[in-house]
């Protein structure tokens, strides 16, 4: 018999691997070997044996037929009863739960989301019974091999906007009062100085004027990096300032771009030039709310600002496109609103369907910015200066 530490061997393993060949555990002996586990990384030849055998498992044609027909295999009150059964803590992972109705545990968790759509039970119900199944995973890493593995598998996934919805819902209330990081605490004298000086820089940067490439004038360093990837991605578009670009046709309004089919207009809102410009009653009201919030209560100012984001969106956009059907020159085109990159993604994904990854796009716009920056009319006009100055003392010597 082999001392406690010492392993054992390789005669010895393949004695207790055939001996225990046909036998399966009880679940209780399931569960403690599971605990037994916990915060014990898996050896890089165990991974790889437990891989080749998830493989395996998917070679005959036979398995791969069953598994894709297991969709289908449960009616309504079926699933119904495999949702009771989820809450129940008899069971405790997704493959118990799949044996019993001769499923995949992947399959289990379609089901039980397609039982919450289905009112069979509610969101939080799933989400309580979710988290009691989460506790066995209590003290494990993930290697950094593994990490990069899911970092790669997350590359180019957008959240939908019910995602996007929930994870919201789920943080409010989280970081106000007592449970925000800053409760309590006081800028310094130094922050506040940082503060003011970034606030003056952006003041100052609004009169800047961009010659991008002497094809084309912006005053905004992302509506340049816009247009360009206009150019890149949407083959039949090609800059033209007073026509594709920058063109005002026969109405009051300066459009940004101007496609054969519809009108883009880069506008990221700005609560306090577009509230005084566009709704200046609704303005006025907003600041009188927004000025009677608890300093603590963040939730309460963070809705009131993104409603009324919302609102002046949506007066901007209707005007914009108010104008654009009565006109002559830009009749019959609709007119879109991007706000943000995400926003500009999916207007060109509309003509490009080859387009990369929203991550790779968004390092792509954040880089045609820092190229915009480097045709600053000021900037040029002060090293033509300099030049002038090393010239005319050139001279004089």
């Amino acid at each position: 018999m082999a001392r406690k530490g010492e392993r054992l061997s390789e005669e010895a393993r393949k004695n207790m691997s055939e001996a225990h060949k046909g036998k399966h555990p009880s679940e209780e002996t399931r569960r403690k070997m599971g605990k037994s586990r916990i915060g014990i990384p898996l050896s890089e030849e165990t991974r790889r044996r437990i891989s080749d055998a998830q493989k395996k498992r998917f070679e005959s044609e036979e398995v791969r037929k069953n598994f894709a027909e297991s969709r289908m295999t449960l009616n309504g009150e079926q699933i119904a009863h495999l949702a009771k059964d989820y809450m129940r803590e008899e069971y405790t992972s997704n493959e118990e739960l799949g044996r019993k109705y001769n499923i995949t545990r992947g399959i289990v968790s379609y089901y039980l989301r397609k039982a919450v759509k289905m009112g069979l039970c509610t969101e939080e119900e799933y989400e309580a019974a979710t988290q009691r199944r989460h506790v066995g995973n209590t003290g494990k890493r993930f290697t950094e091999e593994h990490r990069k593995k899911i970092a790669e598998g997350r590359k180019g996934k957008i959240h939908s906007a019910e995602t996007r919805k929930r994870m919201s819902d789920l943080l409010k209330g989280t970081r106000t009062g007592t449970e925000n990081g800053f409760f309590g605490r006081r800028h310094s004298a130094e922050s506040l100085e940082k503060m003011a000086l970034a606030s003056l820089k952006r003041e100052k940067n609004k009169s800047k004027r961009y010659s991008v490439e002497n094809r084309f004038e912006t005053s905004s360093l992302s509506e340049g990096a816009a247009a360009i990837a206009l150019e890149r991605y949407i083959p039949i578009y090609r800059i033209e300032t007073g026509k594709t670009f920058q063109n005002e046709g026969d109405t009051l309004c300066l459009y940004d771009f101007v496609l054969e089919d519809a009108i883009l207009e880069w506008h990221p809102i700005d609560l306090h030039h577009d509230g005084g410009k566009l709704l200046a009653d609704e303005y006025a009201a907003y600041i009188w709310n927004k000025e009677r919030i608890n300093t603590s209560d963040r939730r309460a100012f963070s809705d009131l600002t993104r409603e009324f984001k919302e609102t002046l969106a949506k007066e901007y956009l209707s005007k914009r496109q108010d104008a654009s059907d009565k006109s002559q020159v830009f009749k019959g085109r609709k007119v879109h609103l991007a706000r943000n990159i995400l926003e500009l993604y999916d207007f060109i994904s509309r003509y490009n369907k080859n387009m990369p990854e929203y991550n790779q796009f968004e390092r792509e716009f954040k880089g045609l910015c820092g190229y915009v920056n480097q045709f600053d009319t000021k900037k040029q006009e002060s090293k033509l200066e300099q030049k002038v100055e090393v010239a005319a003392g050139a001279a004089g010597a």
